[in-house]
């Protein structure tokens, strides 16, 4: 494949934009940030005339792949009369009243841009319920890039180790990172700082695994001590089922954290809870703004995917789950075929997909065999995220079907055969 025109964007970019683009994750895109210029469907040209079997879908907010006809007549629509009211529409009550049909629990909302507002949003809103601030985070989940949230590397609070420069110290003072599944330690913590913690924020499904039994006892610890359990779905939610993560493991949380599939595309965020909690943002008891939030654009796309789900969620549902299932089954074929151990963390409508041989090992080591594969699966067409050391997540879409997986694990298959020769 020819890359020319992609690094001579990147070149030219660097020259004027902070690092030659607008989200650190995109820099060790190789071999170079890919430059895009059209994509349709399940799949994604870039400037040089190569053509992509999607699987990073915008990091996960392509539920139904690139361009959606109905997503984009509906805001077509709409945005011929404006853009940015500055106050509320129908739209917005529309939109409400089918979040609170899916989920029954979930008595007032409020809308952002992005995750990461949203996050920071329930974290104010649980410091502001039971005037406590500290918070409890399990190591290595990642709930944006704000001071109050990237902190993930750390067994207790007196190791914390922040992830950026730039950061105060005093922000780790009040948050308390925790091992996953570790739930001796957690009861630990919670019994000696109880009467200092506001909330346990998490994913219900990190690594895109749930596991059910450790958020139970998480939920029956909230409970006890009387702290706030916030679920982080903005990857999850309206991915893997219409009720998100939290449907699936049946456990309801405080507040929960909703974006990226929302929107379809489009950007918006959403948090929802419980009155009690959420009432807290009227009268300006808890501050909450955002010039762009609830524009029309955004909106009018998050009324057509829900509407769409609500109404074919059962055909959605299933073909994603049997695709990327398919695609998975056929991942672990040729990893056995070729001898190269691998572990697939999740199914259907994403997954993680990590080597056995990466996991624990130094990043200065030589090249990860997953970077080895990034490097060679790229040549063949088949887009997937640069990821971390050891692997990365995979999106499925509604418009991914047998063809595209043929194809994927027929490039599979022959990167796999390469990297077992070396």
């Amino acid at each position: 494949m020819d890359f020319s025109k992609s690094r001579n964007l990147f070149t030219r970019a660097k020259k004027s934009l902070a690092g030659g683009v607008s989200s650190n994750s995109r820099i060790k895109e190789l071999p170079s940030p890919p430059f895009f210029n059209k994509a349709i469907g399940s799949k994604i040209y870039d400037v040089d005339q190569n053509e992509y079997i999607d699987y990073v879908l915008g990091r996960g907010p392509l539920i139904f792949g690139h361009s959606p006809k109905f997503i984009l007549t509906e805001v077509k629509k709409h945005i011929k009369s404006g853009q940015i009211y500055g106050t509320t529409t129908k739209l917005e009550i529309d939109l409400s009243e089918k979040i609170k049909s899916i989920f029954p629990d979930m008595e007032l909302v409020r809308y952002a841009t992005t995750g990461t507002e949203v996050v920071e949003l329930a974290l104010r809103l649980s410091r502001a319920f039971t005037y406590k601030s500290k918070i409890i985070m399990f190591e290595g989940q990642y709930h944006g890039w704000t001071d109050n949230t990237l902190i993930p590397e750390s067994n207790i609070q007196k190791n914390s180790m922040l992830n950026s420069e730039g950061i105060p110290s005093q922000s780790a003072k009040n948050i308390i990172t925790v091992p996953w599944n570790n739930l001796n330690l957690l009861e630990k913590i919670i019994q000696e700082n109880h009467s200092e913690i506001a909330s346990i924020i998490t994913s219900p499904a990190p690594e895109c695994e749930i596991n059910k039994n450790f958020l139970t006892n998480v939920r029956n610890l909230c409970d006890k001590w009387k702290i706030i359990l916030i679920f982080d779905e903005v990857i999850t939610g309206f991915r893997l089922s219409l009720g998100g993560a939290q449907k699936l493991c049946n456990i309801k949380p405080d507040l929960s954290t909703f974006a990226k599939a929302l929107g379809g595309g489009f950007p918006i965020s959403m948090i929802a809870g419980k009155y009690n909690i959420m009432s807290l943002l009227e009268n300006n008891k808890v501050y909450h703004g955002g010039t762009l939030n609830s524009n029309i654009m955004s909106l009018s796309a998050a009324n057509a995917v829900i509407s769409h789900l609500i109404n074919n969620h059962q055909n959605i549902y299933t073909h994603l789950y049997e695709i990327g299932n398919e695609l998975i089954s056929g991942i672990k074929l040729c990893a056995e075929k070729h001898n190269i151990p691998v572990i697939i963390n999740g199914n259907g409508p994403m997954f993680k997909l990590s080597f056995l041989h990466d996991l624990g090992r130094s990043k200065i080591n030589k090249p990860s065999i997953y970077k080895q594969f990034y490097k060679l699966i790229i040549q063949k067409g088949i887009r997937v995220e640069y990821g971390d050391h050891s692997g990365s997540i995979w999106f499925i879409s509604t418009q991914h079907n047998l063809n595209d997986i043929k194809i994927t694990l027929k490039a599979i298959d022959s990167v796999f055969q390469n990297i077992s020769k070396n």
